[in-house]
C-alpha cells in the first residue's frame, strides 16, 4: 500500500468518524428530547391517575349520598304512610264500636229479622278488610320465614320452607354474604 493510498484511506475514516459523531450527537440530542417528553408524560399521567382516583372517590361518595336520598324519601314516605293508616285504623276502630252500638240499639228494639242481618254494604267492606289484613299477616309471616331461615345455621332450614318463599330466603342469604364482604 503506496502512502498515498493510506492518505486516502485515512481522510475517508476521518471523513466517517465525523458523519458517524455528528450522527451520534443529533441521537443524543433527540434521546434526550424523547426522555424529557417521557418525564413530562409520566407527570402528566400520575396528576390525571389521581384526578381518576379523587373522581371515583367522589363518584362513590356522590352515590352513597343518592342511595341516602332515595333512602331518607322512602322512609319518610313510609313513616307518613303509617301515621295515615293509624289514624285510619283509629277511625275504623271508631266507627266498629259505633256500629256494634247501633246494632245493639237495634236489636233492643226487638226489630224483625232483619234487625240481625248484616248490610250488605257492611258485609263487602268487612270481607274487604278481613282479606287485607289476612293478607298483609301472612306476608308479615312470610317474611319472618324467610328472615329466620336465611339466618339459620341449620343447612336444611331454606329447604323446610314452603317451595315459594326458598329463592327468596337464599338471596337474603347471598345479600347478608355481600354485604358482609364489602363492608
Amino acid at each position: 500500500m503506496t502512502s498515498q493510498e493510506i492518505v486516502e484511506e485515512f481522510q475517508q475514516l476521518e471523513q466517517k468518524l465525523a458523519t458517524l459523531s455528528a450522527r451520534a450527537e443529533e441521537e443524543e440530542s433527540t434521546y434526550s428530547e424523547l426522555e424529557g417528553q417521557v418525564h413530562e408524560l409520566n407527570e402528566k399521567l400520575v396528576l390525571t391517575r389521581r384526578e381518576v382516583a379523587d373522581l371515583k372517590r367522589l363518584l362513590m361518595e356522590k352515590r352513597a349520598e343518592f342511595i341516602k336520598a332515595e333512602y331518607d324519601v322512602a322512609f319518610q314516605a313510609r313513616e307518613e304512610a303509617a301515621a295515615r293508616l293509624a289514624e285510619a285504623i283509629s277511625q275504623v276502630l271508631a266507627e266498629l264500636d259505633l256500629y256494634a252500638q247501633a246494632q245493639q240499639a237495634l236489636a233492643a228494639l226487638h226489630g224483625g229479622p232483619d234487625a240481625r242481618a248484616e248490610p250488605e254494604l257492611a258485609t263487602q267492606s268487612w270481607e274487604r278488610l278481613v282479606n287485607a289484613v289476612g293478607q298483609r299477616i301472612n306476608e308479615l309471616f312470610e317474611d319472618e320465614l324467610v328472615e329466620t331461615a336465611s339466618r339459620s345455621q341449620r343447612p336444611s332450614a331454606i329447604r323446610e320452607l314452603p317451595e315459594h318463599l326458598r329463592e327468596a330466603a337464599r338471596e337474603r342469604t347471598r345479600a347478608r354474604r355481600r354485604s358482609r364482604f364489602s363492608a
